[in-house]
């Protein structure tokens, strides 16, 4: 049977920026990354979450606005702010349901002091499914 704790399925190589990003920037880090969400952080304090689909709304909002052009959106202007976490010692079970209750597609992991150790993606969680289908293979054969 596979390891349950979100520590060994997190994503732990995160992808941060702050509330003063511009917009594009995050796009290209994305990109460049290839993740679908950022988490932003002020100072080692987590503050907000960026998903594509924020920064896409974000930038159709601000293309709409004609007056902000001298101003380019930010981070701050697109992400989730305070999001909700989850603890690195919880299961992978645990992360899917909040996923699902809250119809997310990532949680940061935090440790007992609150610092960001990771993020859970619904990637992340595709990985347990498939090492937990090759065990029950194995087991039976």
């Amino acid at each position: 049977m596979p390891n349950r704790n979100i520590a060994r399925w997190m994503t732990r190589d995160v992808v941060t920026v702050t509330p003063a990003t511009d917009l594009d920037t995050a796009d290209m880090l994305m990109h460049q990354h290839q993740v679908s969400r950022l988490l932003v952080t002020d100072g080692t304090r987590l503050v907000g979450i960026l998903s594509r689909g924020d920064l896409r709304a974000a930038k159709v909002a601000a293309a709409a606005d004609v007056r902000d052009f001298q101003h380019p959106p930010t981070v701050a202007d697109a992400m989730t702010p305070d999001p909700v976490t989850i603890p690195v010692s919880a299961t992978i079970a645990l992360a899917a349901q909040t996923m699902l209750t809250l119809k997310v597609g990532g949680l940061p992991v935090v440790d007992a002091g609150g610092r960001v150790c990771g993020i859970v993606s619904q990637s992340d969680l595709c990985r347990f499914i498939v090492d937990l289908a090759y065990e029950t293979r194995r087991d039976a054969a």
